[in-house]
């Protein structure tokens, strides 16, 4: 399919899906910064 990245956006506090993440082998990137702009605060 040429799908070469595989990535997921995790929440700091969601230690345990972290945890899931590492025992798969993913590779952790705290470089990475995540911006969002949101229509209503509520979402």
């Amino acid at each position: 399919m040429g799908i070469e990245i595989i990535a997921s956006s995790i929440e700091d506090w969601n230690t345990v899906s972290m945890k899931v993440f590492e025992r798969l082998g993913y590779k952790r990137h705290p470089d990475i910064i995540y911006f969002t702009k949101r229509k209503n605060s509520d979402v």
